[in-house]
């Protein structure tokens, strides 16, 4: 897990409101989510879907519509929510 004290207030600022906001709707329809990458020179944020969300026909609807737009409501530098598939890799950032 990446050291919170060295985390960009960005970076601190998404893994809250993915905590607070996004994780608990995800976890209610029995899925989950995983913060994979934060790219700061691109905006791109990274996500692996997980549970149910990982096999969902409105996974894409989830990351466009629910995802990314509530991250860029509080955070215009995110530019995009892509999904990581079968992902191994820890959160990190580039």
């Amino acid at each position: 897990k990446i050291d919170a004290d060295k985390d960009s207030e960005v970076m601190q600022c998404i893994k809250e409101l993915l905590q607070e906001q996004v994780r608990p709707m995800l976890q209610n329809d029995g899925g989950d989510m995983r913060l994979v990458n934060w790219n700061e020179v691109t905006g791109v944020l990274s996500l692996e879907l997980l549970g149910a969300c990982k096999s969902c026909p409105s996974s894409k609807n989830t990351l466009k519509e629910g995802v990314e737009r509530l991250l860029q409501h509080f955070l215009p530098e995110v530019k995009d929510v892509r999904e990581v598939k079968n992902s191994s890799l820890t959160a990190s950032r580039s």
